[in-house]
């Protein structure tokens, strides 16, 4: 074990155990950082076209040229349906 210890470095078991243990604490650590972060962009990525859908029909609607995405119904005004029981 002490051929593997660089020259300057931990001189017993104890501190190169105690070193070892932190150094596999900020492996650890960096790699959660890493996996919550590309786990964030990930779900951020996956709600974009909505998004972007979504401000495209605003901006369409702002304009005065909303469309109806198909299979859509204009709803039904109050009239029509009372009409329609009668």
């Amino acid at each position: 074990m002490v051929g593997l210890l660089p020259p300057g470095g931990p001189t017993t078991l104890r501190e190169a155990g105690t070193l070892g243990d932190s150094l596999i604490l900020a492996i650890l650590t960096i790699s959660s950082v890493i996996t919550v972060t590309l786990f964030a962009i990930k779900g951020t990525l996956d709600q974009l076209p909505a998004v972007l859908d979504s401000w495209r029909r605003v901006v369409q609607a702002m304009r005065g040229h909303a469309e109806r995405p198909q299979g859509e119904d204009e709803p039904a005004s109050h009239d029509d349906r009372g009409t329609a029981e009668r």
